[in-house]
């Protein structure tokens, strides 16, 4: 008999009739414990370290084309035209792959904002139900705020995908961070290794008009 034994389920180590000396069972929380058996009693401890087990890297690989740095001038011309001197809200855009044409392309839903807040009225049906379009990136302004993910920005941001705020946009140079993650984890990104030519100042382009209709504010 091995020394040690694994478990996923502590259910499934009680129903074992033929336990090793040490056992080690993976818990909810995401770590793993140690349980020892002895006359003694039963004893149940966080085990932090386990020989047997091979180091993993967190990390995330990039298997995408980098997203042209366009995209990401029009979304910020989009940002800066709702931070104004004299009024000053949040928006977003959802970026997508094509996977016909492969290529990337914008998206603006319709949406209901504010200076803190942002809520999405209505999504595009035939990109959220056409296995022809992934949804890749989700970027968020923080208008004249610092760029920082919120608590609400965690709770929301559930998907497997990329995601990015956008601070400080009444300044020359807006602040931006960008990170990957799913299920409440995430990974910070650096610009240049998801965007081609990453440019925060601004430029000649524009954003489509038609995304001022999508957007409406609140008081």
């Amino acid at each position: 008999m091995a020394l040690r034994q694994f478990f996923w389920k502590v259910s499934d180590f009680l129903k074992a009739t033929n336990h090793s000396p040490f056992n080690i069972i993976a818990g909810r929380d995401g770590k793993l414990y140690e349980v020892r058996d002895s006359m003694l009693g039963r004893l149940v401890t966080h085990k932090s370290n386990v020989r047997e087990l091979e180091e993993v890297q967190p990390g995330f690989a990039f298997r995408m084309p980098k997203l042209p740095g366009e995209l990401l001038a029009t979304t910020l011309s989009f940002f800066r035209a709702f931070c104004s001197e004299w009024e000053q809200n949040e928006v977003m855009v959802q970026l997508y792959w094509d996977k016909l044409t492969k290529q990337y392309f914008l998206e603006c839903p319709h949406q209901v904002v504010s200076k803190a807040r942002i809520k999405v009225q209505d999504y595009s049906e035939h990109l959220l139900h056409s296995s022809r379009y992934v949804q890749i990136m989700h970027i968020h302004s923080h208008n004249s705020m610092e760029a920082y993910f919120s608590s609400i920005d965690n709770d929301d941001e559930k998907a497997f995908m990329l995601y990015g705020v956008v601070g400080r946009l009444n300044y020359h140079q807006p602040d931006m961070l960008l990170r990957v993650g799913c299920n409440g984890e995430f990974i910070a990104l650096p610009l240049g290794y998801i965007f081609e030519n990453p440019i925060l100042t601004p430029t000649s382009i524009s954003y489509p008009k038609e995304w001022d209709d999508r957007v409406q504010i609140t008081g």
